[in-house]
């Protein structure tokens, strides 16, 4: 994709064009609530959101992808508690578990054995969420945000504060 903007782009700002409906998880999620999300949308990103009592207010605490999501819930370290599991969660995998996969060859929704019970328990999506990810104001033009997500080649780019949310490569080539 070309590092530049579109002209109409200069009379949009970033909330204009995010993904909706917007699907968040909470930084201790229910197993039910992930494999809902994972069912009913094509999504590959997805905004984790801290809320009390794990922070002061709600807050954007990172980015898990679909694929990473997978491969914890095949692994099912869950919880019947809210409670952060920590690092240690990934000493259960293998190195390369959560590296990409080659074309197919992931984890895939249909691979997944979740019994009813495991729907109502919890798993910590901090170690396997990036908590840095690119984000920009709501307010940014449009222009801007889509020279620098084509310029650093991102796939998401997540909006803050007020419209949280998300826009993919297609939102900008419409």
């Amino acid at each position: 994709m070309e590092a530049h903007a579109e002209p109409y782009m200069r009379h949009l700002v970033a909330r204009d064009v995010v993904s909706s409906p917007l699907v968040t998880f909470l930084g201790i999620e229910k197993v039910g609530n992930i494999l809902h999300a994972l069912r009913t949308t094509g999504h590959n990103g997805f905004p984790v959101i801290d809320e009390p009592p794990f922070s002061d207010a709600p807050e954007l605490c990172g980015l898990v992808l679909r694929s990473h999501l997978l491969v914890l819930l095949k692994g099912k370290n869950f919880s019947r508690e809210r409670i952060p599991a920590g690092q240690e969660i990934l000493r259960r995998f293998a190195v390369f578990d959560f590296a990409k996969a080659g074309s197919g060859k992931g984890v895939k929704l249909e691979d997944l054995d979740i019994e009813e019970e495991e729907m109502e328990m919890y798993v910590d999506l901090h170690p396997i969420s990036n908590a840095s990810p690119h984000t920009v104001v709501e307010t940014m033009s449009l222009a801007k945000a889509a020279i620098l997500f084509r310029q650093i080649g991102l796939r998401h780019m997540c909006v803050v504060p007020i419209s949280q949310g998300v826009i993919k490569t297609h939102n900008l080539s419409q």
